[in-house]
């Protein structure tokens, strides 16, 4: 599991690929981040990067466990993607 510091800004990416393997542009791609308790901390339309790839920035200023998630759909059928990762708190020594 991926870990964060809390009060940075994270940087999400997705690569949308076809039953082929290859790069393709979804329709309606969408992105979202849950909390360990089940409430959407954001949700949107992520930005294009270049064909096929998307990507979206969030900050979080909770420790937590959260569950990020990029859909859309792809030859007629609805793509999902999560992956679990966790905010912590900076420790300086």
């Amino acid at each position: 599991m991926k870990t964060f510091e809390k009060n940075n800004s994270i940087y999400f990416e997705c690569t949308y690929r076809d039953w082929n393997g290859e790069v393709t542009t979804p329709t309606s791609p969408t992105h979202k981040v849950v909390d360990s308790k089940g409430n959407e901390e954001t949700s949107g339309i992520p930005s294009l990067k270049e064909t096929g790839v998307y990507y979206f920035y969030w900050e979080s200023s909770e420790e937590d466990t959260y569950v990020v998630e990029f859909r859309g759909g792809i030859g007629g059928q609805n793509g999902i993607a999560r992956q679990l990762f966790k905010i912590v708190e900076t420790k300086v020594s």
